[in-house]
């Protein structure tokens, strides 16, 4: 069982990270494409690609996109996974990552 005192620290934290990284909630594709605005036009495109097919794939997934790197999580607090979500994408120089929180815990058949 977590004390007072540490569930204290981790909304600390939350805040600077709040703070340090402001999300956008629900991002629209015009503001995702704003924010990915420094990279090259195929990293872009991957990237807004993926987030289509993942809001085609998971049509009532809740998401927040940090305005700082554009990174977006899917699921955040939605199904479990101890409130992290589900799956997180992310666009690098010359690739894009999509990230499974519990990749190990799927099927591989």
């Amino acid at each position: 069982m977590r004390s007072s005192a540490m569930v204290e620290c981790e909304l600390e934290s939350e805040k600077d990270m709040a703070e340090k990284h402001p999300h956008i909630d629900m991002a629209t594709e015009e503001q995702l494409a704003a924010l990915l605005g420094e990279k090259s036009p195929g990293v872009r495109e991957t990237y807004l690609a993926a987030h289509r097919l993942i809001l085609e794939t998971l049509r009532d997934v809740n998401y927040s996109t940090d305005t700082v790197d554009a990174a977006t999580s899917y699921g955040i607090r939605q199904y479990g996974y101890d409130g992290w979500g589900m799956i997180a994408l992310s666009a690098h120089t010359k690739w894009v990552s999509l990230y499974f929180m519990h990749g190990t815990d799927l099927s591989d058949s």
